[in-house]
């Protein structure tokens, strides 16, 4: 059975990105959640998604690469157990806000954080990096 095409989204180039690569990002409101986990993206990377982002979230050790890259986070979400005392610090004197997990649990933070922001704050499409 063939596959149902996908509809056609506009598209921006991602720096970095060679012509004809498909990395492009289709134009519309999305939030980014910031990983730092297996690897954190660099922070040129993390500044470019943010600056197109209507909301920028946090996940665990995301945090780090959000401090990297200078980007103030909406949430910070997680267990917390991978975020230095310094850069939490550093999320407190900027205002974000806070949600934390119980660290005992069997999903990752990437998955808490997916289905916390599925249920409270809608979007066209979530980038996660």
């Amino acid at each position: 059975m063939p596959l149902k095409p996908q509809p056609a989204y506009p598209t921006v180039p991602i720096p970095g990105a060679l012509p004809g690569d498909p990395f492009t990002l289709p134009q519309g409101a999305f939030r980014l959640l910031v990983s730092g986990s297996p690897e954190p993206s660099s922070p040129a990377l993390v500044s470019w998604l943010a600056a197109r982002a209507e909301q920028v979230v946090a996940v665990d050790s995301g945090a780090t690469a959000c401090r990297r890259a200078d980007v103030v986070p909406d949430l910070l979400l997680g267990d917390l157990d991978s975020v230095p005392d310094e850069v939490r610090s550093w999320c407190a004197s900027q205002g974000v806000a806070e949600k934390t997990t119980n660290w005992d649990k069997d999903e990752t933070d990437l998955e808490l954080a997916l289905d916390f922001l599925e249920e409270e704050t809608p979007a066209d499409f979530t980038a996660v990096t």
